[in-house]
């Protein structure tokens, strides 16, 4: 490497001046500490002037008797599977080296495929760093294994041109090792999910609904992520919701947009999927709804209420007028409820025997004006709903 000493052959590499196939100048140019035998040994048969099939002869003896006494023509792994060169390449993070890297472990990977783990349980330092690191080269950028994916006509068919494809051939067995998306399954397209929920790319309802079917009829599928990431888009709302934040029922009348609803973005089709599978809850459970009417009262105790804000009141006891008849209040539902009734004072009271259904006219007449005595504000459309 134009520098005059003397190496270990263990620790110098044969270039392609010898006749070695292997592009490693070119993958190691810029990278420290990498060394190659001085094309001196050359000079030598030149000085002879041997025609071209005798240097060519030569070349390759000189390059058999390097490989002989142990100079490399390819990286090699040690007893863990460790690989300092590799490790060199990826850690300096520049695509066209890490391309050349590829085709390199590609080309000779029968042979590195035995160096993938360190022991039973941890893998190599270069195939941690391919599953872990921002190393995968596509174009002029670099981007995460669990990114990238496998070109193939069922992949194509589910994802179209919406993620990323690695540009060469690669071997299978080496691309699901360093955990590229090599095949379109359940958990592949979890994996996706991930990603585009972690970048926040809004997706059209087709594509949406092309997804979600996948894991529909994929029914071997690990949905357990779903409880703890942010994997339901729903394209009406245009945002990715955790599960904890989504129903199957449009409720958005009692509650507010915080909250996302299956059933404005999915055909019932879908019910199997997110509420079976994926544990959607239909409805909201009496305890939302009760703190969603505490935050209204909370929010209005200086202040007169919205109309928007009076609405949702509304729609928030016929719900719970709703589940009344259908045995789904308890006593303790009923004592949090007394505390939070919209009064025609404009202000929500607790109930202490003054506050009356507001259903006769005569009486409301008589004792509208009273300051210690309220009525509840409805509307006449939902009074006699709750008194069926």
């Amino acid at each position: 490497d134009n520098k005059d000493y003397y190496s270990n052959p263990g620790q110098i590499y044969i270039s392609n001046k010898y006749g070695n196939k292997n592009d490693l100048e070119l993958l190691f140019d810029g990278i420290d500490s990498v060394h190659f035998i001085h094309e001196s040994y050359l000079k030598i048969d030149r000085k002879q002037n041997l025609k071209k099939e005798e240097k060519a002869k030569t070349r390759n003896e000189w390059l058999q008797f390097f490989k002989a006494i142990g100079c490399k023509d390819i990286p090699v792994t040690g007893a863990n599977g460790s690989c300092a060169d590799f490790v060199k390449v990826l850690n300096a993070a520049r695509p066209d080296k890490i391309k050349l890297l590829i085709r390199l472990i590609n080309l000779h990977w029968k042979g590195y495929k035995k160096y993938l783990f360190a022991n039973k349980y941890i893998k190599s330092d270069w195939v941690t760093l391919f599953s872990e690191s921002k190393v995968i080269p596509i174009g002029n950028e670099l981007f995460y294994s669990h990114q990238v994916f496998l070109k193939s006509e069922k992949t194509n068919r589910l994802f179209g041109d919406s993620v990323k494809y690695y540009p060469e051939k690669i071997e299978y067995d080496f691309a699901k090792e360093i955990g590229f998306n090599v095949t379109v399954d359940g958990s592949g397209v979890v994996n996706y999910l991930r990603e585009l929920s972690r970048n926040h790319v809004r997706l059209s309802n087709e594509k949406a609904t092309r997804i979600y079917k996948y894991l529909l009829n994929d029914e071997g599928t690990d949905l357990s992520s779903f409880s703890e990431e942010a994997l339901i888009y729903l394209p009406k709302a245009g945002k990715w919701f955790r599960l904890k934040n989504v129903y199957w029922a449009d409720c958005s009348r009692i509650l507010s947009n915080n909250y996302g609803y299956c059933e404005r973005s999915y055909n019932s089709v879908f019910k199997e999927l997110f509420v079976e599978r994926i544990g959607v809850q239909d409805k909201p459970d009496n305890a939302l709804l009760i703190q969603t009417l505490k935050d209204l009262k909370v929010g209005h105790i200086d202040k007169d209420i919205s109309e928007g804000d009076k609405q949702r009141f509304y729609n928030l006891f016929a719900e719970f007028g709703y589940r009344t008849l259908n045995h789904q209040v308890d006593d303790d539902d009923c004592e949090a409820l007394k505390k939070c009734i919209l009064t025609n004072k404009g202000r929500f009271w607790e109930n202490a025997g003054n506050i009356f259904y507001n259903n006769d006219d005569d009486l409301f007449e008589l004792f509208n004006d009273e300051e210690s005595i309220a009525f509840i504000d409805s509307p006449k459309p939902l009074v006699p709903l709750a008194r069926e």
